[in-house]
């Protein structure tokens, strides 16, 4: 995979039940190229030109794979809940040679038709076939959402889709770039992130925070997640109308991002653990809010800031550690 800065979110398909709902987004191909490889040696060599931008041919002497990529950097930080890959593979020539199998792989893309595309590193989502000339096109529809969560939480912004043919010989076929569509649905985040590139905790990066659902105060539909955290590790989360900077509190590893009067989520089934995951979530109730001083409800007009904070190791020694925090201005 290209590097990517890394970005750790959640594996939210582990989430509670609540009023969140995943936003299906319908992503179509922002390019559509084939590369050849003549003679075949597993590298590529050329481009194809029009019409056989999609071309897909498997044969001793020469090979052709079908690229399409698709933009997807309008989903940098959101949840991934639920994604489909789909679109068709047509008979270019219908010489009989047998059924025609076809591998189709994800890839960390660019956006831009590159050679290299041909071999970069990719994980097979799924496969396919037909017989020409009984059949003359097929269909394909996988559930690709492990895949696209994977690459857009390391940080990809767009993801590339290469299809070949498995079997040999396999005479010319065509991608469409006018069927295939990624269909990817998100959780609306809300909030803003701050206080980051804190210290990483003993999996090696910082904890993430995320709210997660309505900044509608009325709607009471707030989730709180932290990710990247440490396995099996104890932790909650705290609220404050105020941030603050304090570096390692009470001998923390990390940075305590909340000022003033800061309220503790630790009443009943409040305190999560993370499971073998690192993730924890909480689902507020915005009209009981701890504070110091009792419970308070929270009100359009209002800016809330939100952390977490859980246990962690230094040295196998006993510590704690934040993640960044996230501040929501409520409506």
């Amino acid at each position: 995979m290209r590097a990517k800065t890394l970005l750790c979110v959640a594996s939210f398909l582990a989430l509670p039940s609540s009023a969140l709902a995943a936003v299906p987004q319908t992503f179509t191909p922002l390019v559509s190229f084939s590369v050849h490889d003549e003679p075949v040696d597993g590298l590529g060599d050329s481009f194809n030109g029009s019409p056989f931008e999609g071309m897909i041919r498997t044969q001793s002497s020469r090979a052709d794979r079908a690229m399409q990529e698709f933009d997807v950097s309008s989903l940098a930080g959101q949840p991934i809940m639920g994604a489909t890959l789909s679109g068709r593979v047509s008979v270019n020539n219908a010489f009989d040679n047998g059924v025609r199998t076809f591998d189709f792989s994800l890839y960390d893309a660019n956006g831009v038709a590159d050679l290299s595309d041909y071999q970069i590193t990719a994980t097979v989502v799924g496969s396919g076939q037909y017989h020409p000339p009984i059949n003359t096109f097929f269909d394909y529809s996988f559930n690709v959402t492990a895949e696209v969560q994977a690459l857009v939480q390391s940080g990809a912004t767009h993801i590339g889709l290469r299809v070949e043919g498995t079997s040999n010989p396999n005479f010319p076929n065509i991608l469409s770039d006018t069927a295939s569509q990624l269909v990817i649905g998100s959780l609306p985040t809300v909030g803003t992130s701050y206080c980051g590139g804190g210290p990483p905790n003993s999996t090696g990066v910082p904890g993430v925070i995320l709210a997660l659902g309505s900044a509608t105060a009325a709607a009471n539909d707030v989730t709180l997640s932290a990710s990247a955290l440490p396995a099996n590790a104890f932790g909650f989360f705290i609220a404050s109308r105020m941030q603050g900077l304090v570096a390692m509190p009470g001998g923390s590893q990390g940075n305590l991002c909340l000022g003033g009067a800061i309220g503790r989520y630790v009443g009943a089934g409040q305190i999560k653990n993370s499971g073998q995951t690192g993730t924890i979530s909480l689902v507020l109730d915005l009209t009981q809010t701890p504070t110091p001083t009792g419970f308070v409800v929270v009100a359009a007009g209002e800016t809330w800031n939100y952390q977490a904070w859980h246990r962690d190791s230094v040295g196998g020694m006993a510590t704690s550690n934040f993640t960044n925090g996230v501040s929501v201005d409520f409506q």
